[in-house]
């Protein structure tokens, strides 16, 4: 009997072994128009809610001929999936999480993923001048950083071809003049065109205008004040204190499930093209023989990462621009709480200098200590943006000297005292959504700024949902449905985060308290 019975428990042991702990996940990459197959697309499928620095597996497949693929051996738990091909583009912007995540369980197969990639588009029109004619064999370029470009025919016709779908910047270069479609010398003016995948669209019209121009010429001098040789000059429309948007802002997913980010400018707008930079000469002289009036920023840089720079408002010829370089240099900080006592051994937090003067952004690495060390710093002015990782506080203020550097710019250079970052606890909101199952809860400033800071929270069971690590003060809050990542630049976004939260529920909440609140069933998002 006790024989038969432990062959009975090894018949089991050797069962429990060879129960499969992983998953099977099987798909196709296709064209978002035809909806045939994509050959040769790399995919690769990412585990959701990645904490920062978090290493996670790399499961990777290459669609076949009808633009299917299989991915064996991957542990259970929630992915989102990524497609690139050459020639196609990812849909919804530069980053695409190929939509809703899936989840895979062991010893089961999710099959049925679909990954769209977009075809290009063609985009056609003319070019002329203030009097309606055709402008030949100017150049005509679009998209980002305006890579995309060719030049008209005799008739001022042009012809785009593999442009991203989306929205598009539109421009054309003629005598050292840039003039946005369909009319503006300011890119805040210009008109974003809507690129639709696969078409060929046409009718876009762009006339030049005329502008006042002057020349500036000046040299460039090494930081022991003598002309430094072939430097690049780069030339930028001025931003007085009003930071750029950082590229991508400041993001953080939690191994709980709460994600935040930081809110930024409008994106969806036209992205203004820098001039062709100029090298300076032997005797480090330059010139630039054609700049429109106005206030711009001329940025130098050397091989060496010595930068300089300096702001001219140009209204006349400059014939004696100066612009000495500086070296760069490090600088330190320290991240203590609002009483000046050592911030809690768990807490980390992220920071990067934000420019004014268009030089380089700034991160600094996570570590250990907790001190912050920025390398390779140009000396300008900057804002300091920044994110508390763990959820129970917040950063208050970012100090330089006497300056709080996250609300307003500050100098900075070798002689500028160590970044103090001040962290408070937070408040927390906890609450329900109606009809709230499998739905994200979105949490942002009532009056949302660049800057800012947004939360967005999956919802547990019966719909109830808890934040911590809020600054005091008035929030909107709002439930969607089927959130995943694609969707994230739409809520960084300012102008369409305050369209999404139009009718978000408004919560107030004091210094150290706690708010509760019931919201009305998610909403989809655009």
């Amino acid at each position: 009997m006790r024989a038969a019975i432990l062959v009975l428990m090894g018949a089991l042991t050797l069962l429990a072994q060879d129960a499969p702990k992983t998953g099977v996940v099987e798909g196709s990459v296709v064209n978002s128009v035809t909806g045939e197959g994509i050959e040769g697309a790399a995919v690769q499928f990412l585990p959701k809610n990645l904490a920062p620095a978090q290493n996670h597996d790399q499961y990777r497949a290459v669609s076949d001929a009808t633009g299917g693929f299989r991915i064996a051996d991957v542990k259970p738990g929630d992915y989102t999936p990524t497609a690139e091909k050459t020639g196609f583009f990812s849909v919804g912007g530069p980053i695409f999480f190929g939509g809703n995540s899936i989840h895979v369980e062991a010893g089961a197969e999710s099959s049925g993923v679909r990954i769209e990639l977009a075809p290009p588009a063609r985009v056609r029109g003319r070019v002329i001048d203030v009097d309606g004619k055709p402008m030949a064999h100017v150049q005509v370029a679009i998209g980002r950083g305006y890579t995309n470009y060719t030049t008209t025919n005799d008739d001022g016709i042009f012809v785009l071809g593999n442009v991203e779908p989306g929205p598009q910047g539109l421009l054309t270069r003629a005598n050292h003049m840039l003039t946005y479609f369909p009319s503006a010398l300011d890119p805040a003016l210009a008109e974003p065109i809507t690129v639709l995948p696969g078409e060929d669209q046409a009718g876009y019209e762009i006339r030049l205008q005329n502008a006042v121009t002057h020349r500036v010429r000046g040299v460039v001098l090494n930081p022991a004040g003598k002309p430094e040789p072939k430097a690049l000059v780069e030339m930028i429309p001025g931003s007085g204190d009003a930071a750029p948007a950082p590229r991508g802002g400041l993001l953080s997913m939690a191994a709980s499930g709460t994600t935040r980010f930081s809110i930024t400018r409008h994106v969806g707008g036209v992205e203004p093209e820098r001039d062709d930079p100029v090298v300076a000469a032997k005797d480090g002289t330059f010139e630039f023989p054609s700049v429109r009036e106005g206030d711009w920023i001329f940025r130098v840089e050397t091989n060496d990462l010595v930068h300089g720079v300096a702001a001219v408002a140009v209204r006349k010829d400059v014939d004696d621009l100066r612009i000495r370089l500086d070296a760069p240099f490090e600088l330190n900080g320290s991240v203590t709480l609002s009483d000046g006592s050592p911030a809690p051994q768990r807490l980390f937090v992220m920071a990067r200098l934000i420019s004014i003067d268009g030089l380089p952004e700034v991160d600094s690495p996570q570590r250990k200590d907790r001190a912050l060390h920025f390398a390779n710093v140009a000396p300008g002015r900057y804002l300091i943006q920044t994110m508390a990782l763990t959820g129970s506080y917040y950063v208050a203020s970012a100090m330089v000297g006497t300056v709080d550097a996250t609300r307003q710019p500050v100098s900075l250079s070798a002689a500028s005292p160590p970044i103090r970052i001040v962290v408070k606890s937070g408040v927390s909101i906890t609450g329900t959504v109606e009809k709230g199952d499998g739905a994200s809860v979105l949490i942002v400033p009532e009056s949302p700024a660049p800057g800012d800071m947004g939360w967005l929270l999956k919802c547990g069971a019966g719909g109830s949902f808890e934040v911590a690590g809020l600054p005091p003060g008035e929030y909107a809050a709002i439930a969607v449905n089927n959130f995943d990542f694609q969707k994230l630049p739409l809520l960084s976004d300012i102008d369409q985060l305050r369209i999404v939260i139009r009718d978000a529920t408004t919560v107030r909440i004091e210094e150290g308290a706690a708010a509760s609140v019931q919201l009305k069933p998610p909403i989809d998002l655009p």
